[in-house]
Formats: C-alpha cells, sequence, structure tokens
C-alpha cells in the first residue's frame, strides 16, 4: 500500500469549517479533494479519462477515488473570532461577505502546520501518480483552501512531501519552493515546476495553451505576476493588493462581473479568473496574482480586456511567468 505523506503551512487565515462554519473551523477531506479536482481539471486537456479514476465518480461504472485522506489533527484554530480581528482595514474588500454574517467567522490561523496521508488503494500506474502529484503541487504553490481563496485567503503551501515506494520517481521532478528565499529564486523554480507540468501532460503538443474552456484552466492567456515589494505581515501583504483591486474597478465602471460580481441585476455570476496568493519567502510575504483560463459569460467578450488590463496595471517591477 502506497503511502503519500505531505506537510502544508497555512500562511493566511483559513475560513473552512463544517455544518457551522462559524463556529467551528475544520479542514474537510471532501473540500480538500474538490480543491485537488480543480488544479487537476485545470492542468490535464484530457481530465475526463481519468478524473473518475483518480479522484472518484457518480456515474456508470465509476465508484470511489484511488486513495483514502488523512488529515491530521492540530491546535493552531481560532472558534468564533470576529473576522474584524485581523486587524487591517484595507482588507474590508477582499472580506466584504463576511459583514453578511454578523460579523463573525472562524478561521484556522496562519503558521500552523498541516499533515496530509495519501493512501493509496493500489498502485498507481507512472501516468496517474504525475496526475495526483500535479493537483497537489498546484494547490500547494498557487492555490488555496475555504471561503474566498481566491482573495489571498487559506493560502496553503507545500512544505515537503515523501511516499513509502521509490517507484514514484517523478515526484523528484517537482520542486518545493517553500525554501526559496528571494522573489527571483521563487519564480525561477516555479517556471522549472511549469515546465515539468507541460512534459508530463502536453509531450509532443507544440502549444499547451490551445484548450477549450469549459472550466479554469491553465490556458494561453494565463499570466502570473510575483510582486516584488516585500511586507512583514500577511496583513499588510494582502491589503496592499486589495486596495490596488478596488482602486482599479472604482476607475473601470462596470469591470465587476469578470472579477466575480453577479451580472448586472441578475445573480448569475461566472468565478474569478483572477487569483491572489500569498507566499512567505522568509521572513518576508509577497503577494502572486495571476489570471486563470475559463469560460466568457455570453456576450461579455470585453471580459478579456478587462482582465488583460487589471493584469498589465500591476506594477512595473512584477516578476511576470506566462503559461
Amino acid at each position: 500500500m502506497d503511502i503519500l505523506e505531505t506537510r502544508f503551512r497555512i500562511v493566511t487565515p483559513l475560513f473552512m469549517g463544517g455544518a457551522s462554519p462559524g463556529t467551528t473551523a475544520e479542514l474537510r477531506e471532501p473540500s480538500i479533494k474538490g480543491v485537488l479536482r480543480y488544479w487537476y481539471r485545470a492542468i490535464d486537456p484530457e481530465y475526463k479519462k481519468h478524473e473518475a479514476r483518480i479522484f472518484g465518480g457518480a456515474g456508470k461504472g465509476q465508484g470511489q477515488s484511488s486513495f483514502l485522506l488523512r488529515i491530521d489533527r492540530f491546535q493552531n484554530t481560532v472558534t468564533m473570532k470576529p473576522h474584524t480581528a485581523i486587524n487591517n482595514k484595507g482588507l474590508t474588500y477582499f472580506m466584504f461577505p463576511f459583514t453578511l454574517e454578523g460579523g463573525r467567522r472562524s478561521y484556522l490561523e496562519p503558521n500552523a502546520m498541516v499533515r496530509l496521508q495519501f493512501v493509496f488503494k493500489e498502485t498507481l500506474t507512472p501516468e496517474d501518480q504525475q496526475r495526483i502529484l500535479a493537483a497537489i503541487w498546484l494547490m500547494g504553490h498557487i492555490g488555496g483552501l475555504g471561503t474566498r481563496s481566491r482573495r489571498g485567503f487559506g493560502s496553503f503551501s507545500l512544505q515537503s512531501w515523501q511516499v513509502n515506494n521509490e517507484a514514484w520517481q517523478t515526484m523528484k521532478e517537482l520542486p518545493i519552493l517553500s525554501n526559496s528565499e528571494t522573489p527571483t529564486t521563487w519564480k525561477k523554480q516555479f517556471e522549472n515546476g511549469l515546465n515539468t507540468l507541460k512534459k508530463w501532460f502536453y509531450a509532443g503538443n507544440a502549444d499547451a495553451g490551445q484548450r477549450i474552456c469549459t472550466h479554469a484552466v491553465l490556458g494561453k492567456n494565463t499570466v502570473f505576476k510575483l510582486l516584488t515589494k516585500k511586507f512583514t505581515t500577511w496583513n499588510d501583504c494582502l491589503a496592499r493588493v486589495a486596495k490596488d483591486m478596488q482602486k482599479f474597478r472604482k476607475e473601470n465602471t462596470g469591470s465587476g462581473e469578470p472579477f466575480g460580481l453577479p451580472w448586472g441585476s441578475s445573480d448569475e455570476r461566472s468565478a474569478s479568473r483572477i487569483h491572489v496568493r500569498i507566499l512567505n519567502l522568509n521572513p518576508k510575504y509577497y503577494a502572486l496574482v495571476f489570471r486563470m483560463d475559463g469560460p466568457l459569460r455570453k456576450d461579455a467578450e470585453q471580459d478579456d480586456t478587462i482582465l488583460e488590463n487589471y493584469m498589465n496595471n500591476l506594477p512595473k517591477s512584477s516578476l511576470e511567468v506566462k503559461w
């Protein structure tokens, strides 16, 4: 039985819970598996052939996922602490949904360490090993967990991984970036990781960006920008991005829909294709802002232009990585 053991660190407050998320914060297996599935779909153009086998499915002939997920308990939690305890007024823009919940929401505190164990029922093929490793790597480097994870909360940093079977050789091809000390080093290692993913999923395909978008993907318009301004706290780092995004929105009337707001007077909306992630390159904090590819809402070709303008409006000193 193969066991893949991973260690993560919570970088920013993580808002996740069960039936009563306002009173008890906890990591939940279904939620984590959902995030892994999201990132797997984002990277593999042939996900429909393999997703149910790895993550489970409800279709004919499909069943449970190929692994059991075990979550270690830990102590760093806060129960029923007002979200205003996150002491930075600049974060109000990114925390707006919480004001609709009575101003109180429990969260898992930054710096808490979490161990996730993936226990595989059967030995995976090398190709399926790559598929699960890619999902974990993306979640642990550009993804997040819980409410408002696209806006910098729940940044969940992969610290290490190991498996009890030497057959998982391709694991060595993906770098762990948590030990990067500078933005330049992080960028270089991140590019190496993306190149490995392209080799795994787009071998023989000269253009890894040409995908028909029915969901969020890493595609031709995907771009990452690592802001080089450093901060001593995650609060100030995230607040800077929040203020700048709010300023852009105010200066560009009607730009809300591409950022995930409802479509005019309708309750319909598309998930934001702009993601914010906070990196802790000891001892400083930096913001990573990136754009995913995704399906356009009907008659909204201007959305791409708005998102492109926003990304171009980020500081010129940012370190850029294109997919």
